[in-house]
C-alpha cells in the first residue's frame, strides 16, 4: 500500500502537469492567432 501511494502521486502529478499544460497551450495558441488577426 505504502509502497504503491507515490508510484500512483507520481503517476496523478504527471497527468495533471500534462492536462494543465496541454490546456495552457492550447489556450495560448488560441489567444495568439486571435490577437494576430
Amino acid at each position: 500500500m505504502l509502497r504503491q501511494l507515490p508510484e500512483k502521486m507520481i503517476f496523478y502529478l504527471s497527468v495533471h502537469d500534462f492536462s494543465t499544460g496541454s490546456a495552457l497551450f492550447l489556450y495560448s495558441s488560441i489567444g495568439g492567432i486571435g490577437s494576430s488577426i
